[in-house]
């Protein structure tokens, strides 16, 4: 008895065939399984993603938002605490407990311009208020938000020289600002918009 198994694998199916040499029509049994494939974007190169992979980044998009607003939730309840917020201990209880936000009790206090209060505050004394707003502004704004693909290179990275195509500032712009005998607030400051509408690039 002359019989042959064929078998072929794929990324997603498994193919096989069953043939008798001996007879005429030696095809007896032919079929296919198509699996799940463990990946994204099959087939795209560098876009390619394994489910794992997937879910380990939404829970750490996930993590890091409850970080960061658990971080400016303690923050906030400190400016309280020695008069820097306007904010009452109650409603932060409640923001915290709830998830309210004390939109009406903040509005003053949040629409104040954190970089023109770190200009003013390189010639003049600022109010608790004042310092509370630009503090609070700092944990808002803090770290870089830059993709670790763009950053394999310090030197060519999008941090470093910015980003033509988005016409973002790098690390570089900044320094030169810096190097006139100007603060970090005071380049900040020095891109003036009109209400509503986003920063002159």
């Amino acid at each position: 008895m002359n019989k042959t198994l064929g078998i072929t694998v794929n990324y997603s199916c498994l193919s096989w065939a069953f043939l008798d040499n001996e007879q005429e029509s030696p095809i007896l049994h032919t079929g296919v399984r198509v699996f799940q494939p463990s990946v994204i974007n099959l087939g795209s190169g560098v876009n390619e993603e394994s489910h794992l992979a997937l879910r380990t980044k939404y829970r750490n998009a996930r993590n890091s938002a409850s970080r960061r607003q658990y971080r400016k939730l303690l923050l906030l309840r400190l400016l309280i605490e020695n008069k820097m917020c306007p904010c009452p201990i109650s409603a932060w209880i409640l923001w915290k407990n709830k998830g309210i936000f004390p939109t009406k009790v903040l509005e003053d206090w949040l629409n104040l311009n954190p970089y023109d209060l770190r200009v003013k505050g390189l010639s003049q004394k600022l109010k608790l208020p004042e310092l509370g707003r630009v503090l609070y502004h700092l944990a808002q704004r803090r770290g870089k938000l830059v993709s670790k693909r763009n950053c394999h290179n310090n030197d060519e990275s999008i941090f470093m020289h910015g980003d033509s195509k988005t016409k973002r500032l790098g690390l570089y712009a900044t320094q030169i600002q810096q190097n006139k005998g100007f603060t970090l607030g005071q380049h900040l400051a020095s891109f003036q918009h009109t209400k509503h509408s986003s920063f002159k690039q």
